[in-house]
């Protein structure tokens, strides 16, 4: 027997693998290139650098379980200073500055973009 659960979407979890399944056969429609930046796996916590393995994680994401802490924390350990999170809300703000002390923590939600920007260009100059 099931206990229904008060969420709006059953996020990261098995009950989406089919929806994941249909997202990843159209990604394979559009065609794609090699990444021009890193990328860390919500799911793995480390770097992926062939583009098959990113399209896999990144279209099955929303069907596994997501390791947010070690993925920030392993992003930390790579050098990042700054954490911009994308709409909608800043619930991951507040977990990402528990790992992000001396280093910079954002949202899009209410923050201006010129600031957003300017961030993203001291970050880009302080990583290359």
């Amino acid at each position: 027997m099931g206990k229904k659960l008060n969420v709006a979407v059953p996020s990261h979890c098995a009950l989406l693998k089919q929806q994941a399944e249909i997202l990843d056969a159209e990604v394979k429609k559009v065609g794609t290139s090699s990444p021009k930046i890193r990328y860390l796996s919500g799911t793995t916590a480390r770097q992926l650098v062939h583009q098959d393995q990113i399209i896999d994680d990144i279209t099955f994401n929303m069907s596994r379980m997501i390791d947010w802490e070690s993925t920030v924390q392993s992003a930390w350990e790579r050098g990042v200073r700054l954490h911009i999170e994308a709409w909608p809300g800043t619930v991951l703000t507040g977990l990402a500055k528990k790992i992000f002390t001396d280093g910079t923590v954002m949202s899009f939600q209410g923050t201006r973009l010129d600031t957003l920007i300017i961030e993203m260009q001291r970050e880009h100059a302080h990583t290359f």
